[in-house]
C-alpha cells in the first residue's frame, strides 16, 4: 500500500476550524491556542510513544494506516486491477464499486488516525473507555472488516463457473456506499470536535445543530438499512434487527393500505413481508422514507404491537416463571409524606396530584415477584409466605415517552425479580402525545411516594429502594429523584439508569449522529418522539410556565403538527373525555376506614390465571399464580378476537384512525395522509427540517444534565449503563462526568458486547444481550449492598 498522509483534527480558538498537519507516516504534531484544548501528555498512542504537550509541542501520531486498513487497501487494489478489463455490465459495477472503496479509503486513512488519537480525552475515566468518537471509530473498523471479508470471498469465487456476479456486484455497491458515507460522517465528526472544549462531547452553545446538519444532507442513509443493516452489532442482534426492519416495512403496507377490514390490512402486511425480506434495497427505501415522513401515530402503532396479548404472553413461555405478576391501579388522592431529614416528625410534605393536561386518574402499575411475601397484594393463599423483602425496585419502562408498557418489558423484569430476589413495581405512566410533559413525571413521582408509604403492599419493608429505568424511563427516574430533592421527600437509595437520554436539548454530539444509521431509533423517529413529549402549542396551559422556565420564546410548531400534539382540557368526571389509555381505569369508590382493605377491595383488579391459562380461584394453592388486568374494551385487551389477524388488524385500524383525526376513533378510518406508493417515491429529506417544527425548553426536569450543581450534588448513588453503539452514549458519559464532578458516587458501565439501544428487550433472543442483562442485575445488586 502506498504511503498515505495523515490529517489530524486540531482546534483553533480563533477560527474554530480544523487544520491539518502534514507528514509522512507520522504527523508532525498538534498545537492549540489553549492548554485545555491540547492533547495531554499522558494520552497514549497505538505505538506506545508520547511526548509532552503544550503550545508548540509536537505529539506523534501512530502509523497512518492500521493493519486492517492496509489489508483492505491491498485486497481492493487487487480487485480493481482484476475487474478493470471485465467489459460485462456486472463486471463494470464491481470495478466501479471497488474503485470507489479504494478512493474513499485513502481519504479515511488521512483522517482516521488523528480522530483515533483525540478520542481518548472524552472518556469518563481510564477504566471506562467509551464515547461517541470511539463508537464511530469502531463502526468504521467494522465496516472495513466486512469489506475485507467480502473482498476475500469474491477473490476465492470469481474464477468459478458458479460465481454469482450479479449478487456480489450489488453487495460491493452497497458497501462502497457505506464506506463513502462513513467518510462523509468522519468529516462531520471533525467539525463537532473543533466546536468543543477538552473532554466535552457537546459543542459550544452558539453552534446550532442546523449548522452541522446542513452539511449532513449528503449523508446516504439508505445504505445503512438494506444489505448492510445493523452491521455494527453482534450477529445475534443483527438477525433480530433485520427481522424487525422487515416487520416495520411490512407493517406500513397494512397501515397505509386502503383495506377496510382487519383481515385485509393484515393480509397486506403479511404478503409484503416476503418482498421486503428478499429485496434489501426496497426495504431500505421504505424504512428511510417512513422515518422521515411518517407521523408519530405510525410509530406508536408499530411499537405497541409488543403490548398485544399475543406478544405479552410470550414471556410466560420463554422467560423464567414468577410467582406474582399482577396489574392494578394506584389511587390518585391527597398524599402526605414526612419531610426527609426534618427534626420534627410531624412536619409533612403534600405530594402534588398528577393533573397536567387532563383530570387526575388512577395510574396502572405491575408488581412482579419471584416469591409471595407476607402482606403482598394479590389475594389470600394457603401455603406459607416469605417474609417481606428489605429491598424494592421501582421501575419505569422506556419507549421514547410515547409507547410501550410494563408488559412489553416483562421479558427482563422476570429475570430481575428472580436474580435479585426482591419485588419490582413497574409504572405504566401516561404516554405522549395524549399526555405530554410533565404528566408522565408527575405520575412517576406520585407513585414513587405512594410506594414508599405503602411498601408493605408490595411485600417489602422499604428499607432500601432503588429507582431503575431504561431509555426514556432512565430520564424519568432521574427527574423523579430531583423532584424528591425539591419537595423534601426521601430520595431513593440508588438510581440505575440504562441507555437513557439526559439532555433533550437540540445539541449535536458524536453518538447522536449514530441515529442516522441506527435501525431502532432513527433520527426522524427520535425527533417525533421528542416533539410529542416536549413540544407544547402556544396558548396551552403549560406554555407560559415552560417559557418562563426556559427564559426564551418557544416557537409554535407547524399547523399540521397540531393534530398530533393536541392538548385536551377536561371538566367533570366524564370518562368519555379522557384519553383511551385512561378510560380503561374505572373511577374509584368511596374511602373506607381500613386503608389496606380499601386498597385490596377497590383498587386491586385481579383475576387468577393458572399456568395453562385457565381461570382459577383466588384461594388456589398454586405457586405460579399470575394476576392480570383485562381491558374493558375487549376480551383480549384490544377489542379483537385474540388472533394474529385480529390484533394486527385492529392495531392498524385504531392507530391510523386516531393519528389522522387527532381524536378517538369512531366509525371507519379516514384516508391516510400518506400511501405506500408515495413512501416509495418520496425523495430524501434534509435532517434540518426536523428542527424547524418545534423547540425544547431548557428545563432541568426534561434535561437533567442542565440542572444546577446544587441539585445534582444531592442525588443518591447512581449507576449509568450504556453501549458503544447507543445514540444516547454521550448523554450517559457527560451526565456521569457532571454528577461525579459535584461529589455524587457515580459508576458508568459501557457494555462491550456490540449491543444496540434497547438490548434488554432482546435478552432471550441474543446471548450477548443476555450477558448485558446480567451486568444490569449485578449493578442493581451492588446498589442494594452499598452501605
Amino acid at each position: 500500500m502506498a504511503t498515505l498522509c495523515v490529517e489530524a483534527p486540531v482546534r483553533n480558538e480563533a477560527s474554530n476550524d480544523i487544520h491539518k498537519t502534514n507528514g509522512g507516516n507520522l504527523a508532525d504534531g498538534l498545537s492549540d491556542g489553549k492548554s485545555e484544548n491540547s492533547l495531554e501528555s499522558t494520552n497514549s498512542t497505538e505505538s506506545g510513544n508520547s511526548e509532552g504537550s503544550g503550545s508548540g509541542n509536537k505529539v506523534p501520531f501512530p502509523p497512518s494506516s492500521s493493519e486492517l486498513l492496509r489489508q483492505l487497501y491491498e485486497h481492493v487494489q487487487e480487485q480493481v486491477e482484476y475487474f478493470k478489463n471485465d467489459s460485462s455490465h456486472t463486471g463494470q459495477k464491481l470495478y466501479d464499486g471497488f474503485l470507489l472503496i479504494l478512493k474513499e479509503l485513502e481519504e479515511i486513512d488521512r483522517k482516521l488516525p488523528g480522530l483515533r488519537q483525540v478520542s481518548q480525552e472524552f472518556d469518563f475515566d481510564e477504566e471506562t473507555p467509551g464515547n461517541g468518537y470511539r463508537s464511530f471509530l469502531l463502526i468504521v473498523d467494522k465496516a472495513m472488516a466486512h469489506c475485507l471479508d467480502l473482498s476475500q470471498k469474491i477473490e476465492l469465487k470469481r474464477t468459478g463457473r458458479l460465481f454469482k456476479k450479479g449478487f456480489y456486484s450489488r453487495e460491493v455497491d452497497c458497501w462502497s456506499q457505506v464506506i463513502s458515507t462513513l467518510k462523509t460522517m468522519l468529516g462531520h465528526m471533525e467539525k463537532v470536535f473543533s466546536w468543543s472544549d477538552h473532554g466535552n462531547l457537546y459543542p459550544h452553545d452558539y453552534h446550532a445543530p442546523e449548522e452541522l446538519l446542513k452539511e449532513a444532507e449528503s449523508i446516504n442513509q439508505y445504505c445503512f438499512y438494506g444489505r448492510a443493516a445493523a452491521f455494527q452489532f453482534c450477529p445475534s442482534m443483527r438477525r433480530a434487527l433485520v427481522l424487525t426492519s422487515v416487520a416495520l416495512a411490512s407493517f406500513s403496507e397494512g397501515y397505509y393500505s386502503d383495506a377496510k377490514s382487519s383481515i385485509g390490512r393484515t393480509a397486506y402486511s403479511l404478503m409484503a413481508s416476503s418482498k421486503y425480506y428478499r429485496n434489501p434495497e426496497l426495504r431500505a427505501r421504505r424504512i428511510v422514507n417512513l422515518t422521515q415522513s411518517a407521523e408519530i401515530g405510525f410509530c406508536k402503532a408499530f411499537w405497541n404491537l409488543a403490548d398485544t396479548d399475543f406478544m405479552t404472553q410470550l414471556p410466560g413461555v420463554v422467560c423464567p416463571p414468577v410467582t406474582v405478576n399482577i396489574v392494578f391501579s394506584i389511587p390518585i388522592e391527597q398524599l402526605s409524606m414526612p419531610r426527609w431529614g426534618a427534626q420534627d416528625d410531624t412536619e409533612v410534605v403534600e405530594i402534588p396530584v398528577p393533573c397536567s393536561h387532563f383530570a387526575p386518574a388512577p395510574v396502572q402499575v405491575r408488581l412482579v415477584s419471584s416469591k409471595r411475601r407476607v402482606g403482598m397484594a394479590g389475594g389470600a393463599v394457603k401455603r406459607a409466605q416469605e417474609p417481606p423483602s428489605p429491598n424494592l425496585i421501582v421501575h419505569v419502562h422506556g419507549g421514547g415517552f410515547v409507547s410501550c408498557t410494563s408488559a412489553s418489558h416483562e421479558i427482563y423484569l422476570r429475570q430481575w425479580a428472580r436474580e435479585l430476589d426482591c419485588p419490582i413495581l413497574s409504572i405504566d405512566y401516561s404516554l405522549a402525545p395524549e399526555a405530554p410533559y410533565p404528566r408522565a413525571l408527575e405520575e412517576v413521582f406520585y407513585v414513587y411516594c405512594w410506594a414508599l408509604k405503602n411498601s408493605h403492599i408490595f411485600g417489602a419493608t422499604g428499607e432500601k429502594v432503588v429507582l431503575a429505568g431504561d431509555s426514556a424511563g432512565g430520564n424519568l427516574i432521574t427527574s423523579c429523584a430531583m423532584k424528591c430533592i425539591e419537595f423534601g421527600v426521601r430520595p431513593p437509595d440508588g438510581i440505575m439508569a440504562i441507555y437513557c437520554p439526559m439532555n433533550l436539548q437540540f445539541t449535536p454530539s458524536p453518538s447522536r449522529m449514530l441515529c442516522l444509521l441506527d435501525p431502532l431509533i432513527p433520527f426522524g423517529v427520535m425527533m417525533r418522539c421528542l416533539q410529542s413529549y416536549a413540544g407544547h402549542l402556544r396558548g396551552s396551559p403549560m406554555w407560559s410556565n415552560l417559557e418562563a422556565a426556559a427564559k426564551l420564546p418557544l416557537p409554535e410548531p407547524r399547523q399540521e403538527e397540531e393534530k398530533v400534539v393536541r392538548r385536551k382540557s377536561y371538566s367533570g368526571d366524564s370518562d368519555s373525555k379522557q384519553p383511551r389509555s385512561l378510560r380503561r381505569l374505572k373511577s374509584q369508590p368511596a374511602r373506607t376506614k381500613d386503608p389496606f382493605t380499601r386498597f385490596k377491595e377497590n383498587y386491586l383488579r385481579h383475576r387468577s390465571v393458572s399456568p395453562d391459562n385457565r381461570y382459577i380461584d383466588d384461594e388456589h394453592d398454586d405457586p405460579e399464580i399470575e394476576f392480570q388486568t383485562r381491558d374493558l374494551e375487549g376480551s383480549n385487551g384490544h377489542g379483537s378476537s385474540g388472533t394474529v389477524f385480529g390484533y394486527i388488524g385492529d392495531t392498524l385500524k385504531r392507530w391510523r384512525r386516531s393519528s389522522q383525526s387527532g381524536k378517538e376513533p369512531t366509525g371507519e378510518p379516514e384516508s391516510p395522509s400518506l400511501d405506500a406508493a408515495a413512501l416509495d417515491m418520496a425523495p430524501p429529506k434534509s435532517p434540518v427540517l426536523e428542527f424547524t417544527r418545534f423547540r425544547v425548553p431548557r428545563d432541568p426536569y426534561l434535561s437533567p444534565y442542565v440542572a444546577s450543581d446544587e441539585v445534582l450534588a444531592q442525588l443518591p448513588t447512581m449507576t449509568i449503563l450504556s453501549t458503544h453503539f447507543d445514540p444516547c452514549l454521550d448523554d450517559c458519559v457527560m451526565f456521569a462526568k457532571r454528577i461525579k464532578s459535584v461529589g455524587v458516587r457515580t459508576r458508568l458501565i459501557i457494555v462491550d458486547e456490540d449491543l444496540p439501544h434497547g438490548f434488554l428487550n432482546f435478552s432471550v433472543a441474543s446471548k450477548e444481550a443476555g450477558r448485558g442483562t446480567m451486568k444490569c442485575i449485578e449493578a442493581i445488586r451492588q446498589l442494594f449492598e452499598q452501605p
